[in-house]
């Protein structure tokens, strides 16, 4: 089987217009897994267009408890892991792990300021398998079909690390 491009998105909303917007062939396949949906489109090769739900990882405490104050040594864990409320997120990131394992390119294509450049670079480095390295940055300021084929046709080269470590440190 050809593998695809994989695109992930910071919302459901954006990964439908990109996939609409960068489909040359056919028509764009709207799928869902463990209901978390999904896009695939037709063009040089099969573009899969995936949405994050917003931030799936966050920072926890190493140790946990009250006599461990003050707090230094943080670690990144899927959401689910660390909040209550959050049992859904273990279905988007287990959907982005499947997906990614048919991709041979993947692009970053979350809201271009701080947070989602964190959001790609987790996703990338943890859901992905560490591929944050390899990823292309789509840069687009809004969801217009001509500003979304040029964002896709000539990326950056990688990840807007500059942002990612500003988020970081926030």
């Amino acid at each position: 089987m050809e593998k695809c491009t994989l695109i992930i998105t910071e919302k459901p909303d954006a990964a439908k217009r990109i996939a609409s917007a960068l489909k040359e062939k056919g028509k764009v396949h709207r799928n869902e897994d463990n209901g978390v949906p999904y896009y695939k489109a037709g063009r040089d090769k099969e573009i899969v267009v995936v949405p994050a739900l917003g931030h799936l990882y966050t920072i926890t405490e190493e140790r946990k408890g009250r006599n461990y104050y003050p707090v230094f040594n943080f670690r990144w864990v899927p959401r689910y892991a660390a909040e209550r409320g959050a049992k859904q997120i273990r279905n988007w990131i287990e959907t982005i792990s499947k997906l990614s394992e048919e991709a041979e390119m993947f692009i970053d294509a979350c809201d271009y300021d701080i947070e989602g450049s964190v959001i790609g670079y987790y996703i990338l480095k943890y859901a992905c398998g560490n591929k944050e390295k390899m990823a292309k940055r789509m840069k687009y300021s809004t969801l217009t079909e001509k500003e979304l084929i040029k964002a896709y046709e000539d990326p950056l080269p990688q990840l807007d690390f500059a942002l990612i470590e500003a988020g970081e440190t926030r």
